[in-house]
């Protein structure tokens, strides 16, 4: 995109030199339904990154700010379950500081979500946590068929993160595996040699998608 626009700027006698990026965007926004739709490509796809980065980080605010921009999306995709209950869900957070301050306060310490490591950028939600316990008992056989019991499920529902605790530390004492937080550590994909790979790899997208047509440039 920013080389359509260093090139329209030095090529194209309808744009202004003195034009800025942003303007140029918002113009061919309208002049080109290709322009637009890799756009709104775009947008949203930063938009889900912005609402990983809250989570990975457990910045709250940052949280409700991308979830607040998400939500249309959901009704504009229909999907209708997700559109109904995420609009309640912000709700709820957006109010928390008047009704819970208590509760606001410790999500704003990053206490909405699940730390499994003190690796840089791991930090999950809780649900996937939740989903996480779900799987080591599923391999143990631990909660098929509970479903349709539901006292079962509740005891399950009790017990579940203790038995996670005890199969965690009988695979310890067993095959020497830890179930403790680590040392604080940098993310997986910040060593040099990831780094590279990944510059590799986004100068050979970048160089397949130029020799197919640059899909911001007028006229492709």
């Amino acid at each position: 995109m920013t080389q359509a626009f260093t090139e329209a700027k030095e090529t194209d006698p309808d744009i202004d030199p003195g034009i800025d990026f942003d303007a140029w965007c918002a113009l061919q926004k309208e002049k080109s339904p290709q322009f637009l739709f890799w756009t709104t490509c775009l947008d949203l796809q930063l938009l889900v990154f912005s609402f990983v980065r809250a989570i990975r980080t457990a910045n709250f605010e940052l949280y409700v700010s991308a979830l607040n921009k998400l939500v249309p999306w959901f009704f504009t995709f229909n999907h209708t379950h997700y559109a109904r209950w995420i609009s309640v869900h912000l709700r709820d957070m957006m109010i928390f500081s008047e009704k819970h301050p208590d509760v606001y306060q410790q999500f704003k310490l990053g206490k909405f979500v699940v730390a499994k490591s003190k690796n840089n950028f791991s930090l999950i939600s809780v649900d996937q946590g939740h989903e996480q316990n779900n799987a080591v008992l599923k391999d143990d056989g631990g909660i098929i068929g509970l479903n349709q019991d539901s006292d079962a499920l509740v005891k399950w529902t009790i017990s579940g993160p203790e038995t996670v605790r005890v199969i965690a530390e009988f695979e310890k004492s067993i095959l020497g595996k830890s179930n403790t937080i680590k040392d604080t550590s940098p993310h997986h994909q910040e060593t040099k040699s990831a780094q590279i790979r990944f510059a590799k790899q986004v100068t050979s997208m970048v160089d397949a998608i130029l020799n197919a047509g640059n899909p911001f440039s007028s006229g492709e």
